[in-house]
């Protein structure tokens, strides 16, 4: 029996997941039973003592296993409690029984109907738990799935949450109070603790979702909420849990996962912030514009009101000098933003709802004279004289305004009168003041003229598109051209692109208007490249300053485009404007990913009138920046903002990225960017706005000079190597001649070696006259002569030399040296 109650707990405690040494423990255990049933044999007596007594370590043991368990909230040892308790009961009545305290057969009956009572209740727990499936260790999970499931929750980055019913207390991970900069155990608290961690308006919020599971006994949490940080700030996170009611009890038990989401929660507002707003000013675009313009019909209908709305359109820039162009100025926007501002209350509504359109909603004030006031307080505003690139600007803008009569059924159609009325006014002359009048209903107004007109155009390639040359500044070549859209509207007169640009929003053709440019540009590109024939080709650059960018055909299109026309690698380029890259980075950095996979150039256009986020300088596959003409006027003029300039330059050329200098009207701008470090320049110095007729003429112009310097540095080649020829014959001709004079030089050399020895020769060989000659045919009284006396050695001649005449007067008499002269 003790053996079986050793097994018991061991199998239905699950104790086998936990430490080894458990198992061997109780296997030597059991090992020691069985050897009780092996001594019985010897002495069953003392076998029988030991088996009793073995009952005290496992009442023991078990006891203290039960109760930690339990509390630990296991479920099995919960259930197991009673029994257990009974077996207790019993083991002390058998104890009292043994020692003979008590005895009877009523006592022995008890024990016995008492053995049985807690053999059927631990029947019934086992059977209770022998059907249950899901919970850890009954199907038969082992440690080593366990700690692979750890490790997949720990790769998650999400944390363990968990929520006790019964004592009404919440668990939460170390990763969650790690990233929040709490103490350890921190968030291991009762629920009201735990809900003072959120957020003041999550934490009603969390407190009611726990309530409503709590009454319906159980369900799943999906939530997101705050948490408060240890410096005063917010982390999101999200709560996926799962709440079920324990077997046998009313208690709820919850677990779940707790992730951070922070970072998405980020990205969604501010995907929300630019759906609503616009990316410079941060102004309400036209959809928040006329959401708030159709509350205010709605309230005026019951609180006889009358909203009135102001439509703004700039016209052009007034200067004596040449000055940049305000519609890609950011930083123009941005003053007009903020001095229009001032002039409005909180309850009024300024929204840009188009490139160069804004407009105001004045839902409080609508006495007439008090909006003819503002109305010529805000066009006084517009026109004040502003700072940029060291120059004076005076802006003006054409003002329509429209009031709410009742007669308008939606926003639209009042946002519709204050454009006619801007329209009129700025038909009528520049800086104007219209009001909307009943009798302008009758007629089109100039967007619906846009729209209409501007198919016609497309269609009829009415378009023009002009170019602007863009040179390398070490060498002044030319390395392309910048497209500048234009329309010579009938009536209207000339309209650069972002003038028309809304309405082909409005009326759908923004795609077909540029897939339009697309196709002259790059057609134009195909075309000056088959002129000029370079290895680095001439590209046209595109400049995209809409949210045409983000359309999700630009991609397709312009593959579409490209794969008409032999393009070159890099001779498309298209100019990103900062502010679209910063209104919405991520999508922009992918979409400049695909247009590179389409062998595009892409530059980054407009830099340094915007807010620059450098950061995404280096994720950014751009392959040139282009800095605009007011920060280059602006730090030729101030020492700062060169410094700042300068720095920017190295960053750009750090990252292998060109510099295109904007805006080079003259020599001094020519020399002060080439001083910077700029590797291009544009601006009128190099050359005025072209057709396509003068783009071309210039190309064959530059076609035929640099045919013409191929041909004359081809005819210097073959001069020059007409004079390496003949040098070279030269050389060979004094060669042959400084040989030929070796050659005689050796040959007389040789010939008068010869001769030498030939006479040295003849000297040995001539026969001594006289009897003196020989000293050994002289008498013996013939006197010897002396060793010591050097014999003269006869002259060497020379060739051509005459030998001289004999010493001796008398010719052909010998010289005895030897002896005297035998007289005859």
């Amino acid at each position: 029996m003790a053996a079986s109650l050793v097994i018991f707990l061991y199998t239905f405690l699950n104790l086998r997941l936990w430490h080894n040494w458990i198992s061997m423990a109780f296997f030597g255990w059991i090992a020691g039973q069985l050897g009780l049933i092996l001594f019985a044999l010897i002495d069953a007596q003392v076998t029988a003592s030991l088996a009793r007594l073995s009952f005290i370590p496992i009442a023991g043991f078990g006891s203290a296993l039960i109760a930690f368990l339990a509390l630990r909230g296991q479920e099995r040892a919960l259930a197991l409690v009673p029994s257990w308790m009974l077996f207790m009961v019993w083991l002390f009545a058998c104890a009292v029984t043994i020692l003979g305290k008590v005895s009877g057969d009523l006592v022995v009956q008890a024990l016995s109907a008492g053995l049985v009572l807690f053999v059927a209740l631990i029947g019934f727990n086992v059977t209770q738990y022998a059907f249950q499936t899901g919970e850890a260790g009954g199907s038969g999970e082992d440690a080593g799935q366990f700690k692979l499931r750890v490790m997949a929750l720990e790769a998650s980055g999400a944390s363990v949450w968990e929520w006790d019913g019964r004592r009404d207390e919440i668990v939460t991970g170390p990763e969650v109070e790690s990233a929040l900069g709490l103490e350890h155990g921190t968030l291991r608290c009762p629920l009201d603790n735990w809900l003072q961690h959120l957020h003041a308006s999550d934490r009603e919020r969390m407190r009611l979702t726990l309530w409503t599971t709590r009454e319906r006994q159980g369900g799943d949490i999906n939530l997101e909420f705050r948490m408060k940080r240890a410096d005063g700030g917010y982390l999101w996170y999200e709560l996926r849990a799962g709440v079920t009611q324990q077997r046998n009890t009313r208690a709820l038990r919850g677990v779940g996962l707790l992730r951070n989401v922070t970072t998405q929660k980020r990205a969604q507002e501010r995907l929300l912030h630019n759906a609503i707003r616009d990316g410079l000013t941060g102004l309400p675009n036209r959809e928040l514009f006329l959401d708030r313009l159709q509350t205010a019909i709605t309230r005026a209908k019951d609180e006889n009101t009358k909203p009135t709305i102001f439509f703004i359109d700039l016209d052009a820039l007034k200067s004596q000098a040449r000055s940049p162009d305000f519609a890609t100025n950011d930083g123009v926007l941005l003053t007009i933003a903020r001095r229009l501002t001032r002039h409005i209350s909180q309850q009024d509504t300024l929204a840009r709802v188009s490139a160069l359109q804004f407009a105001i909603l004045i839902s409080e004030d609508t006495e007439p004279r008090h909006i003819a006031m503002l109305a010529e307080r805000i066009r006084r505003s517009l026109r004040t004289p502003m700072k940029v690139g060291g120059r004076d600007l005076v802006i003006t803008g054409s003002i329509g305004i429209a009031m709410y009569d009742g007669t308008q059924e939606t926003a639209e159609d009042l946002l519709r009168e204050g454009e006619s009325a801007m329209y009129r006014a700025k038909r009528a002359g520049a800086d104007r003041i219209e009001l909307f009048k009943p009798e302008m209903r009758g007629a089109t107004d100039e967007r619906s003229v846009l729209q209409a007109d501007l198919k016609h155009a497309i269609e009829r390639r009415q378009i023009h598109i002009l170019y602007q040359s863009i040179f390398e500044i070490a060498d002044q070549r030319l390395a392309g051209l910048e497209a500048f859209v234009l329309w010579e509207h009938p009536t209207l007169g000339r309209l650069t692109l972002p003038e028309f640009e809304a309405a082909a929003e409005s009326a759908g053709l923004s795609a077909e208007l540029w897939a339009y440019i697309f196709e002259r540009c790059i057609r134009q590109g195909a075309r000056w490249h088959r002129i000029l024939q370079r290895d680095d080709p001439l590209y046209v650059s595109i400049n995209m300053t809409s949210q045409q960018l983000f359309h999700h055909d630009l991609v397709q299109n312009l593959r579409l485009i490209i794969g008409r026309e032999t393009l070159p690698k890099n001779a498309l380029r298209l100019e990103i404007a900062e502010s679209l890259v910063n209104s919405n980075p991520e999508q922009a950095i992918e979409i400049i990913d695909w247009l590179k996979s389409l062998n595009v150039s892409v530059a980054l256009d407009e830099f340094g009138v915007s807010f620059s986020s450098l950061s995404y300088w280096h994720r950014l596959n751009i392959d040139a920046i282009k800095i605009d003409r007011s920060l280059v006027a602006l730090s030729n003029k101030e020492r700062s903002s060169a410094m700042v300039l300068k720095a920017v330059l190295t960053i750009a050329h750090e990252l292998s990225k060109d510099v295109v200098a904007v805006g080079v009207d003259s020599d001094e701008d020519l020399a002060y960017v080439q001083a910077l470090g700029c590797d291009y320049g544009q601006g009128f110095f190099f050359s005025e706005l072209m057709t396509e007729r003068e783009v071309v003429h210039m190309l064959n112009t530059i076609a035929r000079s640099v045919r013409r310097d191929d041909k004359e540095q081809e005819k210097e080649a073959k001069r020059a190597e007409r004079r390496a020829a003949k040098e070279r014959e030269r050389e060979e001709k004094e060669k042959e001649r400084a040989l030929a004079l070796a050659e005689a030089e050796a040959k007389d050399s040789a010939q008068a070696a010869a001769e030498e020895k030939r006479r040295d020769g003849g000297a040995r060989r001539r026969p001594r006259l006289g009897l003196g000659s020989n000293p050994e045919e002289a008498g013996p009284g013939a006197e010897r002569p002396r060793s010591n006396v050097p014999v003269p050695e006869p002259a060497r001649l020379l060739p051509g030399d005459v030998p001289p005449p004999p010493a001796n007067a008398e010719q052909g008499r010998s010289v005895f040296p030897f002896g005297r002269r035998r007289k005859s």
